[in-house]
């Protein structure tokens, strides 16, 4: 083995100095700093995320969202300038792109723009936070780091769902109607958990995925058997019978705005112009929300994202059986179905509700853009060999 000179080679110039090793320069160079930053991307982006969220939520400062974005933001400059890239193309890019665009439109119509400009702020937070995670070069070790943050998920729904928000909104009153939301992440944790039980290999797993499906379950039947009518509703024909006429509604409203919605989550206002309630509701169709959200570029973009989506699903199911990834792609598959369904009757994929007395905030879902996290990395570790 021969060792490398620990001089310069006679008759070759010098190598300039090293930004790190220059008089004057910290030790450690900017692209060190970017490789730091990549390294933790997934925690960084996610506390980014939660930073837009809980500032829209709470509304204490306009100011946040916007620094919660420019720290999401962040790492992509970075990137560039470590790998020489923004961020990893993916196969839900075009149907983005679209929606953003929709999203836009949804904003410059809307009768609100106080409403709208929070709601595109988070699709702006939720699109950064894709990326981010798309972009990790390391699929299989964050999506194990992904289940332990999944419990942490768990956790903080359950505070959303529980936990009086008025000591820390300011706003008497307040609700933020999760109780659907938090029924449907269950339900989709539940999928997820209960394909890698079914063709995992290691039965210690196995057992341990097992018991974790049985308390999930137990603890959906113990908050439909402590009264929430709403979420045992979610699995009776009553949903239907109840639901069809603000549907029909709806339907008739964006008649007269085809093209561009209602207005970024702005259903509620333009629905209560034509019929007055007693009380504040929302479409409980996450589809009819979409297109009254962001128009004909929404219809589009959900379109896309089906027919991608559908050629995955098939790529997974074509895998070997054996594949240690096959277990965790059905169960990905299998909750991504769940949410198409869940979505006929809830707005729950797509957003929620924050209401009180004259006030309604509305809430972007995060969990497409998780359920897109989840799919296409369950595809790339697939694809990978054994």
């Amino acid at each position: 083995m021969s060792i490398p000179p620990t001089h310069p080679v006679q008759g070759t110039p010098p190598s300039p100095a090293s930004p790190a090793t220059s008089p004057g320069i910290p030790p450690r160079s900017l692209e060190d700093i970017a490789g730091l930053v990549l390294r933790f991307e997934p925690i960084w982006a996610a506390a980014a995320l939660t930073l837009v969220i809980l500032s829209y939520v709470l509304g204490r400062n306009a100011c946040l969202p916007w620094v919660g974005l420019l720290l999401a933001a962040a790492p992509f400059p970075l990137r560039r300038l470590r790998v020489g890239y923004w961020a990893r193309s993916s196969h839900f890019d075009l149907p983005i792109a679209i929606l953003l665009v929709g999203a836009l439109v949804g904003l410059i119509v809307s009768p609100d723009r106080t409403i709208s400009l929070g709601a595109f702020q988070l699709t702006l937070a939720m699109t950064l936070f894709y990326f981010s995670f798309v972009s990790y070069p390391n699929p299989a070790l964050l999506i194990k780091r992904a289940m332990a943050l999944g419990l942490v998920i768990l956790g903080l729904c359950v505070i959303l769902v529980y936990v009086d928000p008025h000591p820390f909104s300011g706003r008497p009153d307040m609700q933020l109607n999760a109780n659907h939301g938090f029924a449907m992440t269950l339900i989709l944790t539940l999928a997820v958990v209960a394909g890698m039980v079914l063709f995992h290999t290691n039965m210690r797993l196995r057992l341990v995925g097992g018991l974790f499906c049985i308390a999930v379950f137990v603890g959906v039947f113990v908050m439909t058997d402590k009264g929430s009518e709403s979420i045992r509703s979610l699995f009776s024909l009553v949903s239907f019978e109840n639901r069809i006429p603000i549907w029909r509604e709806t339907i008739s409203m964006l008649g007269e705005s085809p093209a561009t919605g209602l207005g970024l989550g702005c259903w509620l206002f333009r629905y209560v112009e034509y019929y007055p309630m007693s009380h504040y509701t929302h479409v409980h169709n996450a589809y009819l929300e979409l297109y009254s959200n962001t128009g004909v570029f929404g219809a589009a973009a959900l379109v896309a994202t089906l027919v991608i989506g559908y050629k995955l699903a098939m790529d997974i199911f074509r895998a070997p059986r054996h594949h240690p990834w096959y277990g965790f792609g059905i169960g990905v598959v299998s909750a991504c179905a769940l949410a198409i369904l869940i979505g006929v009757i809830e707005t729950a994929p797509t957003g929620m509700p924050i209401v009180a007395p004259n006030t309604y905030y509305y809430l972007v879902s995060p969990v497409p853009w998780f359920l897109g996290i989840l799919l296409l990395s369950a595809h790339r570790l697939i694809r990978q060999s054994d």
